[in-house]
């Protein structure tokens, strides 16, 4: 017989919220009988309503993702039964004791943060993963290594962390930039919203809002080369291999209107029609809806960089090998990025350009050429495959700034 009667316990979509992709939190539902209250707990999963009902419904046959999904929930609720029949339960308190190992008291902010990373793992999203990972350190270091409490993260708190982010100088003497802050507090932020869903934290201790703590954000740095930087590095010519394979890249992303290169290599020759490339944004397409292809062209000087770093497997490109993991996959772009920005810079020196570009300001040329070219932005926007206009728009910011300079030069 169960110890603990006055509870039931039910796995519910919780429709009050939505993330990017329009699913809905699942959440495990904790009903007390006795005292009428209820209390949702996440299961760390999202689902759209039909794929929901699907892995519900016992009676419906599933496979796939909905059959893994099925899977994760029974094995969720047959847990909270198992801490029901076993153990005398007779609040929620005590239910979270039994089911997770906490209690409100001791609840140590990196359970959470380790919940995350486990849960971006099984997503295979490890570029989140990686940035709660150096959350993690982040926060160690603030509190020189003792434990952070829920109940600590209070909108003063968050001002405290601030001011010490910003106030120290990195090993070579530059500031930490606002945007690097920024990012990791938003995703600290996803915690501290799913503690709230879970009653850990009340909406009056929310720390985010109206006359609490906002979250910094940085001016637009969009920085495209000047036209005849443009020019030169289209030129670019280079004994060195690493040197010209990197200006390659950066040409090729410029030439197929500021693709990303996590995008470049993962292209596929499935992926190519006639003298035509389709693909995805990798960066939207999670959060996207509906699923919208972009283009881009093949002609003469973009085939002869295909032919020079072409792939042996399905990837058109060399960088990515067929038989990888996704994680793997993940790493090695990220390596290969990380080292075309580095030789971008050695050529930056050699030509007498800006030091700080990267691969991303071909993007951010790309655009400044076409709207000197006077290119509708709309069309600049279909290229980009922006949902918005204001985003293409912010990528076109610096022509703002010539212009103001050239009145002030004409004065």
């Amino acid at each position: 017989m169960s110890k603990s009667l006055n509870f039931v316990v039910s796995i519910k979509l919780d429709r009050r919220s939505v993330d990017v992709n329009g699913n809905h939190p699942i959440k495990l539902r904790v009903w007390n009988r006795a005292s009428k209250r209820v209390k949702m707990y996440s299961c760390n999963k999202f689902s759209d309503p039909g794929t929901f009902e699907k892995a519900m419904n016992h009676k419906a046959t599933v496979k796939g993702d909905t059959f893994v999904l099925r899977t994760y929930l029974e094995r969720v609720l047959s847990n909270a039964t198992d801490v029901l029949e076993g153990n005398v339960v007779k609040s929620h308190e005590d239910f979270e004791k039994f089911m997770f190992g906490r209690t409100k008291q001791s609840a140590d902010l990196n359970h959470y943060i380790d919940r995350k990373i486990d849960e971006c793992n099984k997503n295979q999203q490890y570029s989140s993963r990686d940035i709660y990972k150096g959350l993690k350190k982040l926060l160690e270091s603030f509190s020189e290594d003792k434990s952070i409490e829920i109940t600590e993260l209070s909108a003063k708190w968050f001002e405290s962390l601030e001011s010490w982010y910003l106030g120290r100088k990195k090993s070579n003497g530059d500031d930490y930039k606002i945007s690097g802050y920024s990012i990791y507090i938003r995703h600290l932020r996803i915690i501290v919203n799913e503690l709230v869903d879970e009653e850990l934290i009340s909406q009056k201790d929310y720390p985010f809002g109206k006359n609490k703590y906002t979250i910094p954000s940085a001016e637009n740095n969009k920085r495209p080369l000047a036209s005849e930087d443009i020019t030169r590095l289209l030129n670019y010519k280079s004994d060195c291999p690493f040197k010209q394979h990197a200006v390659d890249f950066w040409k090729l992303s410029y030439y197929w209107m500021g693709i990303n290169l996590r995008d470049v290599i993962k292209l596929q020759w499935s992926n190519v029609h006639d003298d035509k490339i389709y693909y995805y944004r990798s960066k939207t397409f999670k959060r996207s809806k509906v699923k919208r292809k972009n283009t881009v062209f093949l002609d003469d000087r973009t085939t002869a960089i295909i032919d020079k770093y072409r792939g042996t497997g399905l990837f058109i490109f060399n960088v990515l090998v067929d038989s990888m993991s996704e994680e793997q996959k993940y790493r090695a772009g990220k390596n290969f990025i990380r080292k075309i920005n580095q030789h971008l810079k050695k050529v930056a020196v050699e030509l007498d350009i800006s030091i700080d570009i990267s691969s991303i300001w071909s993007r951010h040329s790309f655009a400044t050429e076409m709207k000197k070219k006077k290119v509708s932005p709309y069309i600049i926007q279909e290229a980009f495959g922006h949902k918005d206009i204001k985003t293409t728009e912010n990528y076109m910011s610096s022509l703002v700034e010539d212009d103001l300079r050239n009145i002030q030069k004409s004065l």
